[in-house]
C-alpha cells in the first residue's frame, strides 16, 4: 500500500475530470431552458391571439409557428456567443452543445414500444394448449371471423363456446355430460377468464 498518494491522485483527477465534462451538460441545458421561455414568452402568446382574431385553431397554429420560430432565433443568435469561461478557455454555445453529453432517445423520453399480443396463443396458454378438437374447432372459427367482422377473436371466442357444440367422445365418467352441464362448466370457464 505505499502507492496510496498514487491512487488518490488518480481518483481526483477522474473526479475533475468527469465533473468537466458534466459542467458541459449542465450549461448547455441552462440555455436550452432559457431559449424555452424565450420562445414561450407571453408576448408570444399575445401575438398568437392578435393574429388568430378569436379563432382557437388558428391561436394554437399561430402560437406554435411564433414559439419555434423565436426558439429558432434565440439558439441562431447565441451560437457564437461565449457562455462558458474556465480561465484558460471560452466557450461559445456552439461549442458546449458539441461537447455536451449525448442522452439516448431513451432518456430524453422520445422512445415508444408498440407491442401485439396474439389473442388466439394467449387462449391457448390459458388452456394449458388444450388438445379438444371442439376448443381448437371454436378458436379456429374465431380467428377465421376476426378476419371477416371487426369483432374480435376473443370474444368471438366467447360467443362461439356459450353456444350447444357436439361434445367429443370423451372417456366415460361417473356423471355424464348433457348440455345443460356444458352450459355450466362453459360459464365458468368464462368466469375464470376474465
Amino acid at each position: 500500500m505505499q502507492n496510496k498518494g498514487v491512487i488518490k491522485f488518480f481518483a481526483i483527477t477522474f473526479i475533475l475530470v468527469c465533473l468537466f465534462q458534466l459542467s458541459f451538460t449542465f450549461i448547455s441545458y441552462r440555455y436550452a431552458n432559457k431559449a424555452d421561455e424565450y420562445a414561450n414568452a407571453p408576448a408570444a402568446k399575445s401575438m398568437a391571439e392578435k393574429m388568430s382574431q378569436g379563432d382557437p385553431l388558428k391561436l394554437e397554429y399561430y402560437y406554435d409557428s411564433i414559439s419555434k420560430a423565436r426558439l429558432e432565433y434565440y439558439n441562431d443568435s447565441m451560437a457564437n456567443v461565449d457562455v462558458y469561461n474556465i480561465l484558460l478557455k471560452k466557450y461559445t454555445l456552439k461549442d458546449v452543445r458539441e461537447r455536451e453529453i449525448n442522452l439516448g432517445l431513451d432518456l430524453k423520453g422520445g422512445m415508444n414500444v408498440t407491442m401485439a399480443v396474439s389473442v388466439p396463443d394467449v387462449i391457448r396458454a390459458l388452456s394449458g394448449y388444450n388438445q379438444d378438437p371442439t376448443f381448437k374447432k371454436a378458436l379456429q372459427l374465431a380467428i377465421d371471423k376476426e378476419k371477416r367482422v371487426r369483432e374480435t377473436s376473443s370474444t368471438f371466442f366467447m360467443n362461439h363456446l356459450k353456444r350447444p357444440i357436439p361434445m367429443p367422445s370423451w372417456p366415460q365418467s361417473s356423471t355424464p355430460l348433457n348440455s345443460k352441464t356444458r352450459s355450466t362448466t362453459t360459464a365458468q370457464m368464462m368466469k375464470s377468464s376474465r
